[in-house]
């Protein structure tokens, strides 16, 4: 069932044009929160719900000339192929778009800017926005959101956001999630599915449900943040963050975690970790660096960065890249190369697992970004049908993954195993976990 509206335009003489609003976008479109959140499944009219709602701030009868609009999608691809033509087919008639300079003339002086937040500062420099709409904002860096609510504070400009859910992480989800725990009362969430528009084939989305795995149809066709398939780390959620503190020296030890990467990133995970004896076990990571592109040289100057910034006391480091292990070391960096065997990768992700799982490790609430990016998608491959799953994950865009594996392996093994409590005689792996077989040696049997 749909419901009608009338829409004119910010001119008299623009002509009234009546539409069907199904009851879901009827909702989004006439909601009045500083922040619409507009969760909907593919084809299921968020696009067209946008560009309505975009009429709707443009008809607004306080009016200045040099006021401005923002129109953003995720791409240039996107914004000409979906977002340009649905904002044209409903406002049209109101002015005249300019391809070239990426705006639309409105009749009576305005100005609608269309910016792609592959570029997160594309925003920058507008002044006077009175609205914005976010096109399938759930594709946006956290820096191209900071811009966006940057622009609008000013005039206090209500935000539209019409999106796919897309998987659970960032600045999106993290806003949903804020919502759905009452936190966030500028927040209006409204989803969707896309069988809810009457217009998209109901034996259509029957039959995508039949073929796609579950999670992907609730996420792609429901409207539904979803988990990824094979997360390495599956049990990461809210509980896992927690606003910044200032640390307690006297009660947490501040160690460092490094994987070392030239042509890929070198990654630097930062984590305060309680001292012995100082009661229950409390993990946090304050801290995090990842660049591309650097040399040896460069690579110890991040790594000394960290050290003076955070007062590192430990490092431990992949064992991969003895020669960066003793630069460091030779630069008053104490660093120890993380020993490495069979089934060290797997020990090493349950040891986390664990800590994941328990919320006794947490991450600082936007001081960790990447982390929490590798977190939403390392994950182990599917297998193939008759295979036998592989126990190590996908080694892609992994990094910061292996410095809190390398941390959790060390510290973790170290505080629950003290010397007294060590066995005379131990396994091959506990003797490497333990790091007592020298550095030096730079055993290097699988390696991952």
């Amino acid at each position: 069932m749909t419901s009608s509206a009338t829409l004119t335009g910010p001119e008299p003489e623009a002509h009234p044009c009546i539409i069907d609003l199904h009851p879901y976008q009827r909702k989004a479109i006439f909601s009045t929160a500083p922040i619409i959140l507009a969760l909907a499944g593919l084809q299921s009219g968020k696009t067209f719900a946008g560009s309505i709602w975009m009429r709707l701030q443009m008809s607004s009868p306080d009016k200045d000339p040099r006021d401005t609009f923002i129109v953003t999608a995720p791409s240039y691809k996107i914004m000409s192929a979906a977002t340009v033509p649905s904002f044209l087919e409903i406002n049209g008639e109101l002015g005249t778009y300019l391809k070239a300079e990426s705006i639309f003339n409105l009749r009576d002086g305005r100005t609608v800017y269309f910016r792609s937040s592959e570029n997160p500062y594309a925003v920058e420099g507008i002044t006077r926005c009175k609205a914005v709409w976010a096109d399938e904002a759930g594709l946006y860096s956290d820096m191209a959101w900071l811009g966006i609510t940057g622009r609008a504070s000013p005039m206090q400009a209500p935000i539209f956001i019409s999106s796919t859910p897309y998987w659970c992480y960032g600045w999106m989800y993290h806003l949903y999630e804020a919502w759905k725990r009452g936190e966030r009362t500028d927040v209006d969430c409204i989803q969707w599915t896309s069988a809810d528009n009457p217009y998209f084939p109901a034996a259509e989305f029957e039959r995508q449900k039949r073929l796609l795995d579950p999670r992907l149809f609730r996420l792609r066709y429901e409207g539904i943040f979803e988990r990824m398939q094979g997360l390495v780390y599956p049990d990461i959620d809210g509980a896992n963050f927690t606003d910044p503190f200032k640390v307690d020296r006297s009660k947490f030890m501040v160690v460092g975690g490094v994987d070392w990467g030239s042509a890929s990133a070198c990654a630097i995970a930062i984590r305060a970790i309680t001292r012995e004896h100082q009661g229950e076990y409390r993990d946090y990571q304050i801290a995090e660096a990842k660049v591309s592109g650097l040399d040896a040289g460069g690579q110890a100057d991040l790594v000394r960065s960290m050290h003076k910034r955070y007062g590192v006391e430990q490092w431990v480091a992949d064992s991969a890249e003895m020669g960066m292990v003793q630069l460091c070391c030779n630069q008053g960096m104490p660093m120890q190369g993380v020993t490495k065997g069979p089934n060290s990768v797997s020990y090493g992700i349950a040891l986390h697992n664990e800590l994941i799982r328990t919320k006794q490790y947490k991450m600082f609430i936007n001081l960790c970004k990447e982390t929490e990016r590798e977190y939403a998608r390392y994950s182990y491959e599917v297998p193939k049908e008759g295979k036998t799953p592989s126990e190590n994950p996908v080694k892609y865009d992994d990094h910061l993954m292996d410095c809190n594996r390398y941390i959790s392996s060390h510290f973790r093994y170290l505080r629950d195993h003290s010397a007294k409590e060590r066995p005379e005689h131990k396994t091959h792996l506990q003797s490497l976990l333990d790091g007592e077989y020298a550095v030096a040696t730079g055993l290097q049997d699988g390696l991952d």
